[in-house]
């Protein structure tokens, strides 16, 4: 489903940015850039914000076990400090 919803918004994209790129001049492209700046302005800050709601808080306990010396031996396997 997120391939095909990929491959959707991503025919969408072009039409819409071949549409904005005629509105214009001949060959002008600035309505079609900021479309997609806008675009980039909305989506770009989901994923990046996946690392502070995607792991419940289980990854910051994690990381100060293992920089107090509590950790077990898998949580310093796992993060390469045994």
């Amino acid at each position: 489903m997120c391939w095909t919803a990929g491959q959707f918004g991503g025919a969408i994209f072009i039409l819409v940015m071949d549409k904005l790129k005629t509105q214009g001049e001949k060959g002008d492209m600035r309505w079609a850039c900021v479309f997609q700046a806008v675009l980039c302005v909305v989506v770009v800050p989901l994923p990046l914000c996946l690392g502070f709601f995607g792991t419940g808080g289980e990854l910051g306990r994690r990381n100060k076990a293992v920089a107090d010396g509590s950790a077990d031996d898998t949580e310093r396997d796992a993060y390469g400090d045994a």
